[in-house]
């Protein structure tokens, strides 16, 4: 069985992930540093969050290895971080520490969030649910079906 950290996907899909993330990456800037573009305080946290798990999911579909995958997030995340530190030179913008962790806590939801999808595809063997098939690290399948038993034709002796 095929785990997350080997899952690839066909090359459309993977540069399509590419530059739709490439995309919303270039417009982060405007989104991040326009006074005209804040949202409405109750909502940030969540539009923070919700924009930062789907940059994560797109990183992850991105690219093949487990490598790329988490050197993708990674960037995805420190660019967050530092348009919210660019925040400060911006009029009526102000960045936050709370803004930065809010950030990670998305991506790392949009992780875990592709972590259960690509697990839901990959599982094809009667292999019992556990926590161990969301990891993104490859994890030995332990399952083994038990052999058939074979019926003996002869009687035993008495």
């Amino acid at each position: 069985m095929q785990s997350i950290s080997s899952l690839t996907y066909p090359g459309i899909l993977r540069r399509v992930s590419r530059g739709i993330l490439v995309l919303l990456l270039v417009c982060m800037p405007w989104a991040t540093l326009s006074p005209a573009a804040s949202p409405p305080s109750q909502w940030a946290a969540l539009m923070h969050m919700g924009a930062m798990a789907v940059f994560a999911i797109l990183a992850c579909t991105g690219f093949n290895s487990l490598r790329g995958r988490a050197g993708a997030v990674l960037f995805v995340f420190i660019f967050s971080a530092l348009m919210e530190g660019l925040q400060h030179f911006s009029p009526l913008r102000t960045g936050s520490w709370e803004d930065v962790a809010i950030n990670a806590l998305g991506c790392l939801a949009g992780v875990l969030l592709f972590a259960v999808l690509a697990g839901a595809v990959l599982r094809t063997t009667p292999i019992p649910r556990s926590l161990s098939h969301l990891s993104l690290l490859p994890i030995p399948n332990t399952y083994q079906p038990e052999p058939p038993t074979q019926h003996q034709s002869s009687k035993t002796p008495h």
